[in-house]
């Protein structure tokens, strides 16, 4: 379920996560070491695995 809601934000030209932060006044994550709201490591390096640049996160996955 989780890849379709992925595939389907991409249908609807939904922007990457990034975008979103920016909008919410957030900082833009560089790189996932440095992704505040995700405190568990193993997270974040399988995270990064699928996305190696941040810019390209999904907003789902995000």
């Amino acid at each position: 379920m989780a890849s379709i809601n992925v595939q389907r934000g991409r249908d609807h030209g939904l922007r990457f996560y990034n975008d979103y932060r920016a909008l919410c006044n957030l900082p833009r994550i560089t790189n996932f070491n440095n992704w505040p709201e995700v405190s568990d490591e193993s997270v974040r390096r399988r995270v990064a695995e699928l996305y190696p640049d941040p810019e390209k996160l999904d907003l789902y996955v995000g």
